[in-house]
């Protein structure tokens, strides 16, 4: 067995603990006036924005029960820089949101935005013109973890780290930093204990050592992998979940995977035969998140529609899109956030239960 190969059998992938739950009263239960704080349970996605006709594109708050959409920042809902191609999105302690955007900002560069959540306006905290350090690429996944802002940087192939006040960028895992098979095109970034955990359009999946950048490839056992993957994220109870489209292999669907970083077997959530309901389309699987009672949200840009999964069963309903739910129409969905999106935090204190993160939050000063 190779070095790479006994490195697949790690030992201990550490599971999330549940804690005690903190109250949270910063938080409104308002969802009719824009001018709230987000509510625990929230939806929050990245996506084209009214008729495509219009080149709007922003952030859309989905309504987890109704599926009803709501504007939080767009070009004409707060100020500040305007998106152009908003990808991943992630939540910082204090409430603010990040956005990674392939080519939003001065002159079409590649920028990471802060949301404020209240307002709607936008800044640029990091881009090729702001901060030092390594280029962004293409940025598409993107979660804050410990203080710090994790990026998957496409097709540059490697991640970057971030200074979230300063948006001075680090190459932390590609290239020549860090160990392991190399990335290939890597889209989507999640945390699971000591390890972050990567999907790659070409190589599928990664745990890398946030402190090294050393890789761990799991491209999986037979033919019954996911192909092309986008998003990932980690439930509740500790499984990886991986949305992805069709594979060249007969086995392997559109849907959702879970992943055992320990066999490297990777097995159907839902899709194709498994579950009931609308089935995602070929190569439309793009952002995931988790609620927290383990409820999985899907977006397919080829559907426009936000789906909602049952973990157990697999089944399948359209929670949104422009027959379910009212309220602004939107196309081509990308990243989702489940506010808090757990376990994906960005922590500086932090508990959860089922799944819930709340922070004890402190506002950063600008």
């Amino acid at each position: 067995m190779t070095t790479q190969g006994k490195n697949r059998r790690i030992a201990g992938i550490l599971r999330l603990s549940l804690f005690s739950l903190l109250a949270i009263t910063s938080l409104a239960t308002t969802r009719t006036v824009r001018a709230q704080a987000l509510v625990p349970g929230d939806i929050v996605m990245a996506a084209g924005i009214g008729p495509s006709a219009n080149n709007d594109v922003g952030l859309v708050i989905v309504d987890p029960t109704t599926g009803d959409r709501t504007v939080l920042s767009d070009n004409t809902t707060g100020a500040g820089p305007n998106f152009a191609s908003p990808e991943g999105v992630a939540i910082e302690p204090d409430g603010d949101l990040l956005v990674a955007d392939r080519n939003g900002g001065p002159g079409g560069a590649a920028s990471i935005f802060r949301v404020d959540p209240l307002t709607g306006n936008r800044s640029i905290i990091s881009s090729n013109g702001i901060g030092t350090g390594q280029s962004l690429g293409e940025p598409f996944g993107i979660i804050e973890v410990g203080g710090t802002i994790f990026v998957a940087n496409g097709n540059a192939a490697d991640l970057l780290s971030i200074d979230p006040t300063t948006g001075n960028r680090t190459l932390f895992s590609g290239g020549a930093v860090g160990t392991g098979h190399q990335f290939f095109f890597p889209v989507g970034i999640t945390a699971l204990g000591n390890s972050l955990f990567v999907s790659d359009m070409s190589n599928l999946a990664f745990q890398v050592d946030p402190s090294t950048g050393n890789r761990v490839n799991f491209p999986g056992l037979g033919h019954n992998v996911p192909s092309g993957p986008t998003g990932i994220t980690v439930s509740p109870s500790g499984e990886i979940l991986i949305a992805s489209g069709l594979s060249p292999n007969a086995e392997s669907v559109a849907g959702v995977y879970t992943i055992d970083p320990l066999t490297q077997i990777y097995s159907l959530v839902s899709g194709g035969s498994v579950g009931t309901g609308p089935l995602p389309s070929n190569s439309g699987p793009a952002g995931i998140a988790t609620e927290s009672n383990g409820t999985i949200i899907l977006s397919d840009s080829v559907l426009n529609a936000v789906m909602s999964i049952d973990p157990t069963t697999g089944n399948r309903a359209i929670l949104s899109d422009a027959t379910h739910g009212v309220g602004v129409s939107f196309f081509y969905p990308q990243g989702v956030l489940v506010i808090p999106n757990v376990p994906e935090p960005s922590t500086i204190i932090l508990a959860a239960l089922g799944g819930l993160v709340l922070l004890a939050c402190r506002r950063r000063v600008r």
